[in-house]
C-alpha cells in the first residue's frame, strides 16, 4: 500500500513538472523583428506627406502583449496620431534636410529591441525606380 501511494505521489509530481515546463515554453514568444516600411532609399520630394508603418509584430504577439507605439522625429511635423502602428510625416519646408524617424514599441519582452529608426532625405527631385519600399534596420537598446 505504501509503495502504491509513493508511486502515485511520484507520478503526480512528475506530471506537474512536465505541465509547468510546457506552460513556460508556450508563454515565451520570440522577439518580433521590428522594421519600418517606408519609401525606397528614404528619398522623399519636399512637400510630400510620407506614410511609415511598423512591420514585424505578428497578431499572436500582439494578443499576448499589450503593445503601444510612439513615433518621434528629428524635425518636421507628424500629421495625426503619433501613437499608432503607422504615422504620416509632412515634409513641407524641409528641402535638403534629413529626418530621423524613430518608433518606440512599448510592451515587448524586456529582452527584445524596442526601437527602430528610419532616415528620410528630403529632396526636390526623386528618381523613379522599380523598387518602391525600403525596410529599416532595428536599433538595439
Amino acid at each position: 500500500m505504501k509503495s502504491l501511494l509513493l508511486s502515485m505521489l511520484m507520478l503526480f509530481s512528475f506530471s506537474c513538472k512536465v505541465l509547468s515546463q510546457e506552460s513556460a515554453q508556450n508563454d515565451s514568444v520570440a522577439c518580433p523583428k521590428l522594421e519600418i516600411d517606408g519609401p525606397y532609399n528614404g528619398l522623399v520630394p519636399v512637400g510630400d506627406k510620407v506614410n511609415l508603418s511598423i512591420i514585424g509584430i505578428k497578431k499572436k504577439y500582439e494578443k499576448s502583449h499589450k503593445i503601444n507605439y510612439l513615433w518621434t522625429i528629428s524635425n518636421g511635423l507628424i500629421v495625426g496620431d503619433a501613437m499608432s502602428r503607422s504615422v504620416v510625416i509632412d515634409t513641407k519646408g524641409l528641402l535638403g534636410q534629413d529626418v530621423n524617424v524613430t518608433a518606440t514599441v512599448e510592451g515587448l519582452d524586456k529582452t527584445c529591441p524596442s526601437q527602430v529608426t528610419f532616415q528620410l532625405t528630403i529632396t526636390n527631385q526623386v528618381t523613379k525606380t522599380t523598387e518602391t519600399r525600403l525596410i529599416s534596420k532595428p536599433v538595439r537598446n
